[in-house]
């Protein structure tokens, strides 16, 4: 299990980095999920709508970190 935080980078895109301690900002949200739900996502298969998985923190940052995810067209 990773997890990563978006930061923009020098061209303006997002670019994901491991963050080493998850638990060292309470601020931060955080999105769970399985490896399937996030492969599906990430293919364009599911709508975020229909995407499963579980948000901590900021609900909205979440859903708009899932609408982002697909990366084929």
């Amino acid at each position: 299990v990773r997890a990563v935080r978006v930061e923009v980078g020098a061209d303006g895109r997002p670019t994901g980095v491991v963050v080493v301690d998850p638990t060292a900002d309470p601020a931060a949200t955080r999105l769970v999920m399985d490896t399937r739900s996030f492969t599906r996502r990430g293919a364009g298969r599911v709508s975020a709508q229909d995407s499963r998985y579980a948000a901590f923190g900021d609900p909205q940052v979440a859903h708009r970190v899932v609408e982002a995810l697909p990366v084929t067209p």
